[in-house]
């Protein structure tokens, strides 16, 4: 009887954590469905997509590029959302215009 009561804390533990982080994603992260980025996984990093953000786990589509920048294949990764803080991900930014630098005088 102790061990099916422990069992099911264990199990409501785990569920309220994953529900937390979920919570934690929708309301006030900058990582939301489709959004791209890198992936830190196994030691390599991958170019990923964010597929699913869901109440207790979040879905990536992680990609593999050949040398010559063309996605080969790839892979899906669910991950239960309390795992995602120990994850490293990186999103790109965006392509902003930067000021030319001035010419020197001495350049004329």
């Amino acid at each position: 009887m102790w061990a099916i009561v422990g069992f099911a804390l264990l199990f409501l533990r785990s569920s309220i954590e994953n529900a937390l982080a979920g919570l934690a994603i929708f309301i006030g992260s900058d990582y939301q469905e489709n959004v791209v980025c890198w992936i830190q996984t196994n030691g390599t990093r991958r170019p990923a997509r964010i597929s699913q953000t869901r109440l207790l786990s979040t879905i990536f589509y992680l990609y593999d590029i050949d040398e010559a920048g063309i996605i080969t294949g790839g892979t899906l990764l669910k991950l239960p959302n309390s795992e995602l803080k120990s994850l490293r991900i990186e999103r790109p930014l965006d392509h902003l215009p930067l000021p030319q630098p001035a010419q020197r005088a001495t350049d004329k």
